[in-house]
């Protein structure tokens, strides 16, 4: 039996990027939502234009007239993005992705009162989201201190 298995690069993909589908055997068709086979029986292409998880299969042919087909789900883009450091989150809030682009969200997520009115501590949580709706979460805190000394009149 002929092997119909292949492998695919990149692993995972972003949305528009094209993968190449690279049979283990040569010989066959390469089937599936997304995908381009020109009918060499050689290498194929595939791309997403939405989010989600894709099938794609193989079908080899064999010379006896029976056939073996191989279907690899194909996951796109499901890597979170990153946060980084947020020691200087006052001044924005930044995120970065592997694919396209990141919108950020924050919240209060907590507040501890101080000792003097509208003083305490903030923890904020910010959440940066994907065009996958992969999401990352970091907290930062905001610290409120009264400095000014009082004033005897």
């Amino acid at each position: 039996m002929l092997d119909a298995s292949f492998t695919i690069s990149p692993v995972n993909p972003c949305l528009g990027e094209e993968v190449t589908l690279i049979p283990n055997t040569p010989g066959g068709t390469f089937t599936g939502n997304g995908v381009t086979d020109d009918g060499n029986g050689d290498d194929g292409t595939f791309v997403a234009n939405e989010c989600g998880i894709y099938a794609v299969t193989y079908v080899l042919d064999d010379p006896n007239g029976c056939n073996n087909s191989y279907t690899l789900n194909i996951y796109t883009d499901t890597v979170a993005p990153e946060i980084p450091s947020m020691d200087a989150w006052a001044s924005g809030a930044d995120a970065f992705d592997n694919c396209g682009s990141v919108s950020i969200t924050y919240r209060i997520f907590d507040r501890r009162s101080g000792c003097s009115p509208g003083t305490g501590t903030y923890v904020f949580e910010f959440t940066a989201t994907d065009e996958c709706g992969n999401t990352a979460v970091d907290y930062a805190n905001y610290v409120v201190r009264d400095i000014t000394p009082p004033v005897i009149s």
